[in-house]
């Protein structure tokens, strides 16, 4: 049965992230904490035209709950049809529009952060796709096309669409991940914005989270690389929530990294990250899996030698294997 799922203040969750959030990896986040998750980037034209490998990406577990289908796509029809699919047959719990992705291949297509450059024609997207659909509304967007501030000139007009949420990367497109994300564009955008402001970038631990909630007034954040390789960034999340100034001040740099996970609870989250993986994928587990295990990898002894022999492995066999002598390390 789908939850009756609401943007509210100082949600937490995990961002959507192209071979990363399947279905297993959404599992472990739920499990850590993670208080809604997305399905990766999900191409509209795909799930219009039925394409199998589409498809099988909107699979998810119960447990899963609440999820949101995020949707790449440049055309009208095309984006409110497959938001359909997703709300009647998939049955996610809500629909996110990517206008974010800065991929040189996906802009080219008239896609994501495309049209960070064409407002007006964004705005007609969003349109097109909430006359369609029920379910909550939120877009995924950076602060600008060429500059990060280009978002103040029109963000207002995000108002009259109808939408629930704007999951906010405080960078251009054109400076993908680099330098730092610009947390003071946050400020400025809630003074105009009427629907929630979630944040995103440049969370990569639960001090910064609690940093976020001290320095500006967003209404929540995803958070992405951070969460790799790192399900404890969900743990206690009331904690942070609630009173993040103290949060801060009880865990400096310093004591936050004593209470880092240690190798024998790394290696058990390892263990049960990839079984699950077994479980649903069979053979081709490590093939999922493989991405995951260089970022589980962080703060291991000789990670670097761990990281080469992982590089080599070819199948889930042998993975399994690896990870068994991984995991034999005291």
């Amino acid at each position: 049965m789908r939850s009756k799922f609401e943007w509210r203040r100082k949600i937490v969750g995990l961002a959507p992230m192209e071979s990363y959030t399947e279905t297993c990896f959404r599992q472990i986040a739920r499990f850590f904490g993670a208080e809604v998750v997305f399905t990766e980037m999900i191409p509209a034209q795909g799930l219009y035209r039925r394409l199998k490998p589409i498809f099988l990406k909107t699979k998810f577990r119960k447990k899963e709950r609440p999820i949101i289908g995020q949707l790449v796509g440049g055309d009208g029809k095309v984006l409110a049809c497959a938001a359909q699919i997703l709300e009647k047959e998939v049955k996610v719990d809500g629909i996110d529009l990517n206008f974010a992705c800065p991929v040189k291949k996906v802009l080219k297509q008239g896609m994501g952060g495309y049209w960070l450059a064409d407002p007006k024609g964004m705005f007609a997207l969003i349109n097109i796709v909430r006359r369609k659909i029920t379910l909550p509304l939120s877009i995924k967007i950076r602060a600008g096309f060429k500059k990060p501030t280009e978002i103040l000139n029109w963000v207002k007009s995000l108002n009259d669409l109808g939408i629930q949420a704007v999951i906010l990367h405080p960078r251009s497109v054109k400076q993908k991940f680099s330098g730092r994300a610009d947390w003071k564009i946050f400020n400025l955008v809630k003074q105009k914005l009427r629907a929630k402001l979630i944040a995103s970038g440049d969370i990569f631990s639960q001090l910064d989270l609690a940093r976020l909630f001290v320095e500006t007034p967003v209404d929540g954040a995803l958070i992405a690389r951070g969460a790799l390789g790192n399900p404890w960034i969900f743990e206690n999340l009331d904690v942070i929530k609630q009173n993040p100034r103290e949060f801060l001040e009880k865990f400096n740099s310093s004591s936050w990294k004593k209470s880092e996970p240690g190798i024998s609870e790394r290696c058990q989250v390892i263990r049960q990250h990839f079984d699950l993986t077994k479980q649903t994928y069979g053979d081709k587990a490590w093939f999922v899996f493989r991405p995951h295990i260089f970022w589980y990898l962080k703060n291991f002894p000789h990670a670097k030698e761990w990281r080469i022999k992982f590089g080599s492995v070819k199948t889930t066999k042998k993975a399994d294997k690896l990870i068994g002598k991984l995991c034999a390390l005291k």
